[in-house]
C-alpha cells in the first residue's frame, strides 16, 4: 500500500470516528428539546408553553385558558394555592411544570401544579406519538395526563 492510501484511509477514519462522536453528543440536546412548545392540557382548557431555561431544566407556563376571567371580569387567580401569599398570583403566566431533567428517553425529578386544586405531583413525563403522557403522585393519589402539542403558531 502506497504512503498516500494509508493517510487518506488514517483521515476518513478520523473523520468518521469525529461526526458519529459529534452526533452521540448533540443528539441527546435535540431530543431532550422535543418536549420544548405549545401543549393543549387534557381537559383542552389551557395551553401551556414548556420551554428549557439557562439551567437545563424544562419548565411549563399557562399561556392560554379557555375561561380566562372570573364572572366579574376580573382575572382568574391561583386561588387554591396552598401558600396564601401566592393567591393573588394570575394564571396566565402561572407556572405549572417546574425542574424537569431528561434523562433516558424521559423528563423526570419535576413538579406539575395543579392551579385547580392547589395540588402539586411528582412526574413523569413520556413524549409518545406527538402527545405528552404525564404520570405524577403526591401522597396516595396518582394523576395520568394526556396533552397534545399546537402547531406554532396556535
Amino acid at each position: 500500500m502506497s504512503y498516500i492510501y494509508k493517510n487518506t484511509t488514517m483521515i476518513t477514519a478520523w473523520c468518521l470516528l469525529l461526526v458519529t462522536a459529534a452526533s452521540t453528543i448533540f443528539h441527546p440536546q435535540e431530543e431532550a428539546d422535543s418536549i420544548t412548545g405549545v401543549w393543549l392540557n387534557t381537559q383542552k382548557d389551557a395551553k401551556v408553553e414548556i420551554f428549557r431555561r439557562a439551567d437545563g431544566l424544562y419548565y411549563g407556563r399557562i399561556i392560554w385558558l379557555k375561561s380566562p376571567v372570573e364572572k366579574d371580569g376580573s382575572q382568574k387567580l391561583d386561588t387554591r394555592n396552598p401558600d396564601e401569599s401566592l393567591r393573588n398570583t394570575p394564571l396566565i403566566g402561572l407556572v405549572v411544570l417546574d425542574g424537569f431533567r431528561y434523562e433516558g428517553g424521559e423528563w423526570v425529578g419535576g413538579v406539575k401544579y395543579d392551579p385547580k386544586s392547589g395540588r402539586s405531583f411528582k412526574c413523569t413525563i413520556i413524549l409518545e406519538n406527538g402527545e405528552l403522557d404525564i404520570q405524577g403522585t403526591s401522597g396516595w393519589t396518582h394523576r395520568h395526563d394526556r396533552w397534545t402539542r399546537l402547531p406554532a403558531e396556535q
